[in-house]
């Protein structure tokens, strides 16, 4: 991995599961696109599903693409539009490299492994280990899992919750990054 960059780099978290044609699929697809056409640059698991799809758009957007593999999925390779791979052992490396290489965060809706960058991340920024940096939950369903949090009392503080800005949609949550990265 080249420490050379010249544009912003955006990490975004999502699932291996969607294909093509998915919903998920067709929004981290259009996402990257716009992320790259907007200056920035993307960084994923590098995989498939929504990983491999904002791959794809910002390729074709014209933006550089990272993947943060893991060496326990070996042999399996990157999706084909990786521009760079960062190689870990395990979740905790790729964890600690995507959020420590990103300028900003994006988490679509995923899994498990999702709900792990998304904990991750906003606990790094709400205990103080990292800076707080832009951190987009992109669609509804986000709005919803926050609000049953509060509701059901998890004794999370409530200025912790503005570390996370839920943004419904893709144009708009790329709009939120210009705004925040100055770009």
């Amino acid at each position: 991995m080249t420490n050379e960059r010249t544009r912003p780099l955006i990490a975004v978290y999502g699932s291996a599961q969607p294909q093509p044609g998915d919903e998920l699929y067709e929004e981290a697809y259009r996402l990257g696109r716009l992320l790259a056409e907007a200056g920035f640059d993307v960084m994923s698991g590098g995989y498939y599903g929504t990983m491999a799809a904002v791959s794809r758009g910002a390729h074709e957007g014209g933006g550089r693409v990272v993947g943060v593999t893991m060496a326990i999925f070996d042999p399996r390779p990157p999706n084909e539009w990786v521009h760079e791979t960062t190689h870990t052992p395990g979740f905790p490396e790729r964890l600690r490299t995507l959020t420590e290489m990103a300028d900003a965060y994006i988490a679509l809706r995923g899994g498990i492994g999702t709900l792990t960058e998304v904990a991750y991340t906003w606990g790094l920024m709400q205990t103080g280990a990292m800076r707080p940096k832009p951190f987009i939950l992109l669609g509804a369903p986000w709005r919803r899992l926050l609000a049953l949090l509060q509701e059901d009392d998890f004794r999370i503080a409530p200025h912790h919750y503005n570390l996370l800005t839920v943004i419904e949609d893709v144009d708009a949550a790329v709009q939120h990054l210009r705004d925040q990265l100055g770009v």
